[in-house]
């Protein structure tokens, strides 16, 4: 376990540079106390999916790495070895090795709900980054393998949530219905309270209604003030409102930081405030720390080079937090390696190095062809030399 017996306060730390923020306890790294118990043999694939709902992939892949498939291995453990291997290889963005994992799957067991979920996870995936008329056939594919897994388990709320989603983005042409997925949020709800808040704010977000989205978040909050995502999903709305919220998005972001100091999306959080108000030496200690407690997730560099980004301020800074994520791999779930380095070139533009930013983007777009704001961004500066 990760300590919480030696603390600074964030709200002492950047009365240095700012007083708008509150005071806030924050870990320091014990390196004597490893971030992730060792798992006894019988709890390896369970401490593996843990992991994976923590955001930790990379660290979930060298676990299962170390427990490999025998010929003693029995079918049901395969599964569960081949499941979670889908599952980090859809984190990681391989999705055709995830689908193939996926489909094997139900090949061998076709009455496995999970398994279909899984399935309908990668091909949602894939859509997103497919062309228009590959993403019809996609979308349809997830929504087969959604029916067949709530036809086998009605009640299994990752298909619940996975169908609302379906209902809420997809033309009604192909089965979509917003008032379906509205219904689906509160079924959901009714199983995983917590959970099933944060699903209808995301409805509410998508529909642009800010106030149902906070009060859905704070009900969240209040179903569960235990829950990691519930806090984060608070503490996120508050920073994206703006600075007049600032105190409230931290408060909740240290919520989220007691309650799990090894994942770093309250680290992101707390980096990005910080930046926001412009205080780079509390930045660079933020997202050092919290490099410590995952050194496979360096997130929070990328998040305060974004907010010093937007404010056309500290660009050196921003240059660097981003060059420090890029110069390791991508954990799963985050910013890809052409999105950072896109973000890069903007800076690089700023700072009047035109140049340098065009050929940046070039490289980005190799690294990550789905970046079309990238592209527009290139043809204008193409056009502008």
């Amino acid at each position: 376990m990760l300590t919480l017996g030696l603390v600074f306060r964030i709200g002492l730390l950047l009365t240095l540079c700012t007083a708008t923020l509150p005071a806030c306890s924050v870990p320091q790294y014990n390196p004597a106390q490893p971030a992730t118990p060792d798992a006894t043999p019988d709890a390896t694939h369970e401490t593996i999916s843990e992991l994976l709902d923590h955001g930790h992939y990379r660290r979930a892949l060298a676990q299962l790495t170390a427990d490999p498939v025998t010929p003693d291995t029995t079918a049901a453990e395969r599964n569960r070895h081949d499941l979670l291997l889908s599952r980090i290889e859809l984190g990681l963005g391989q999705f055709d090795i995830a689908l193939e994992l996926a489909e094997n799957l139900i090949a061998v067991d076709p009455s496995n709900a999970s398994f279909h979920v899984q399935a309908a996870a990668v091909v949602g995936e894939m859509a997103v980054h497919a062309g228009m008329f590959k993403q019809l056939a996609l979308a349809k594919r997830a929504r087969k393998e959604l029916d067949a897994a709530l036809s086998i388990d009605p009640k299994n709320a990752d298909a619940i949530y996975g169908l609302m989603l379906y209902d809420e983005n997809a033309p009604s042409f192909i089965g979509g219905d917003k008032a379906a997925a509205q219904k689906l949020g509160e079924q959901l709800t009714a199983i995983d309270p917590a959970r099933g808040y944060l699903a209808q704010a995301s409805l509410a977000h998508d529909r642009k209604d800010a106030a149902a989205e906070e009060a859905l978040l704070r009900k969240a909050v209040a179903a569960d003030p235990k829950s990691y995502e519930a806090q984060i999903g608070l503490a996120t709305f508050l920073e994206k409102a703006g600075p007049a919220r600032a105190d409230e998005a931290d408060e909740h972001a240290c919520l989220a930081l007691e309650l799990d100091p090894a994942r770093t999306d309250s680290w992101q959080i707390l980096a990005a405030l910080a930046a926001i108000q412009g205080c780079v030496r509390e930045v660079d200690g933020l997202v050092a720390t919290a490099e410590q407690f995952d050194p496979d997730d360096v997130s929070p560099y990328y998040a305060a080079a974004v907010e010093y980004l937007l404010a056309g301020k500290n660009l050196d800074a921003a240059g660097a937090l981003l060059q420090h994520y890029l110069n390791k791999p991508q954990e799963g779930d985050r910013p890809s390696g052409g999105r950072a380095r896109y973000q890069l070139a903007l800076v690089s533009e700023k700072q009047g190095r035109v140049d340098q930013a065009t050929e940046l983007i070039r490289l980005a777009l190799r690294e990550d062809p789905t970046l079309d704001d990238a592209r527009k961004d290139l043809k204008r500066l193409e056009h502008a030399r």
